[in-house]
């Protein structure tokens, strides 16, 4: 865990338009780096357990902070909160015996379906 330069967030944060500024500036950030495969909806590589588990862990740990989640291939962050975090659980639950790789046409709908109907 290190503390993050605030001219790399800046770099980090640049797709996030709104509250980006809010945070910048506002205090210290830790990047926890786990050394994962990132995990989303249409890029169910990652332990997302792992990472939503220490995402909640953090939340109990640091009163009022926010948590953003990066991707494995670059620097950009995403807010990360609670809320997204029991959905992102509830959808990888849903695909967890789907094989993101098959070329079956059936799995690849199922795994359609289910990011369509996941909402996030």
């Amino acid at each position: 865990m290190i503390a993050v330069d605030m001219n790399d967030l800046r770099d980090d944060l640049s797709y996030f338009v709104h509250p980006r500024e809010d945070y910048i500036d506002t205090g210290l950030w830790l990047n926890v780096n786990l050394w994962r495969s990132y995990f989303g909806v249409g890029y169910e590589r990652g332990d997302v357990q792992l990472f939503v588990g220490l995402a909640n862990w953090l939340e109990s740990r640091l009163p009022n902070c926010d948590i953003f989640y990066g991707e494995d291939c670059t620097s950009i962050l995403h807010p990360f909160p609670a809320e997204y975090r029991v959905k992102l659980l509830a959808y990888h639950d849903r695909i967890c015996s789907l094989d993101w790789r098959s070329p079956d046409p059936v799995v690849k709908a199922r795994l359609q379906e289910a990011r369509i109907e996941s909402g996030l």
